[in-house]
């Protein structure tokens, strides 16, 4: 089905030599105005129009693999046979996957034969985690799992310094670690006897996999202040302007405030339109800030250009378009940018493995960023990014990075996952579904993008006691600099 705002515009009307369709040798001709149905399987294309038209819905390749059926080491060999050929950063992350097979389809086996839903949940999820991809994952019924391990806090949120120091930076009113004498801004020295550093490093989250070394880390520290209800915690801390450090044997409570304040997404606003924007009071900047990318994408278009109409209008002396938080949804990157580019700009191929060629192979045309012929902005861009920038968010931060006029600014790089999933789903039996990436980005000389680093700031924010305790927006005033001449 295609939509055309007037006659003045065309349509393939075949698949031309190479059997493609839009590539540079398919013959075309006008398309109506209006919503148009296209019969590909006629010869030349058929064009036609129906007010109730009777379509065939062809899932292809993006169907969900429904294994539920079958037994669970039927399903894990079907889906381990499937995923190992089509996951495409195997060589990238040294991924062993017959390693895998031996690990995981022996528990497997073992929790079928016992008929142990317990021991098939926790069989399939150590072999989630055991892929280093944030995109990975499993859902279903944990049995409570997570509660059991992790239901109790300290009232305490961690953040490493970026001198290696390890503080304090929330505390929970009244809470273990505030009871104990824990201050904000403590440094924490050592649990359990073990230096705070080598303790966090042997966390192993229940949020993971993990893409990128510096979520891991963000997630290790937020993860090592939770543990089993009642059970107990030695700590070692140094308060601001203490002569000694103090230790101190603090409880796990139930409490949650802790978890919630330390978390990627902690003031997402779910209630937020998927576009805000706004022209900053005291510099003049156009702010614009996206928080998703997966609501109704015409409403995400026609609110980002009215943005860029706004900004031009008014002769903002730059742009700052803010991605720190958002959770992904369409890569929509050249969509986006196009708004700021006069020159078209090649920018990536997606790959995918091609069984007729044993390999991983593209499919089309490059992705583009096309320049938007009616709305154009000029002036410097700054794009800011974080952690909760996941998917295709990185997307949008990666391809508007591919600009002359734009810089990246953040604290940390964004989250470092950009396989494509929409082929990767899988349903299990007992109710559980597993998500693997079948699809990845390379960038016009062949490097896989966004992957296992995410987009790195070309400004980097320090992560001090000062940015931490700043009642301000550190990030926000770093790119105000950076885009002031």
């Amino acid at each position: 089905v295609v939509w055309s705002p007037d006659e003045e515009q065309s349509f393939p009307t075949d698949f031309g030599i190479d059997q493609l369709l839009f590539t540079t040798d398919d013959p075309v001709g006008p398309v109506p105005s209006g919503y148009t149905i296209v019969d590909l399987d006629e010869t030349p294309f058929v064009f036609y129009k129906k007010p109730r038209p009777s379509l065939t819905l062809y899932e292809g390749d993006v169907a969900v693999n429904d294994y539920s059926s079958m037994t669970y080491s039927e399903a894990f060999d079907a889906l381990w046979e499937k995923a190992s050929i089509e996951y495409p950063f195997s060589e990238m992350k040294a991924i062993n996957w017959r390693g895998l097979y031996e690990e995981f389809a022996p528990r497997v086996a073992l929790a079928q034969s016992s008929d142990n839903y317990q021991a098939w949940y926790l069989a399939m999820r150590d072999f989630a985690w055991s892929i280093p991809d944030g995109h990975v994952g499993l859902s279903g019924d944990d049995g409570g799992l997570f509660l059991q391990q992790a239901g109790g806090g300290l009232g305490l949120g961690l953040t490493q310094l970026d001198d290696g120091r390890v503080i304090t930076h929330y505390l929970t009113q009244k809470g273990p670690a505030q009871n104990a004498g824990i201050e904000l801004g403590a440094e924490l020295l050592a649990i359990n006897g073990i230096p705070i550093a080598e303790a966090a490093a042997a966390v192993v989250p229940w949020s993971s996999p993990f893409s990128s070394e510096h979520v891991l880390r963000l997630q290790q520290y937020r993860y090592l202040t939770r543990g089993k209800l009642r059970d107990t915690v030695e700590i070692v801390w140094n308060n601001p302007d203490a002569s000694e450090p103090q230790t101190a044997t603090l409880h796990f409570q139930n409490e949650r405030d802790s978890f919630a304040a330390t978390s990627l997404y902690y003031g997402f606003d779910r209630n937020a339109p998927p576009v805000e924007y706004k022209i900053l009071e005291d510099s003049g900047y156009g702010y614009v800030r996206i928080w998703d990318l997966a609501d109704d994408l015409n409403l995400i278009i026609r609110l980002f250009e009215r943005a860029v109409i706004v900004f031009r209008d008014n002769h903002v002396p730059g742009v700052i378009l803010d991605l720190r938080q958002n959770l992904g949804g369409s890569p929509m990157g050249t969509d986006l940018a196009s708004y700021f580019t006069e020159e078209s700009v090649e920018v990536s191929r997606g790959y995918y493995f091609s069984e007729g060629l044993g390999r991983f192979d593209t499919h089309g045309p490059p992705s583009k960023i096309e320049p938007n012929t009616d709305i154009h902005y000029n002036g410097p861009v700054a794009v800011l990014i974080g952690p909760a920038c996941a998917s295709a968010c990185e997307h949008v931060a990666w391809v508007f990075d591919q600009l002359p006029q734009v810089r990246v600014v953040g604290q940390y790089p964004s989250n470092g996952i950009m396989g494509e999933v929409g082929r990767g789903q899988y349903k299990l039996p007992d109710g559980l579904s597993f998500q693997i990436p079948t699809g990845m980005e390379l960038d016009m000389d062949g490097n896989i993008i966004v992957e296992g680093t995410g987009v790195v700031p070309d400004v980097k924010v320090p992560v001090s006691e000062e940015t931490v305790f700043s009642e301000g927006d550190p990030v926000l005033d770093f790119s105000v600099e950076a885009l002031t001449p």
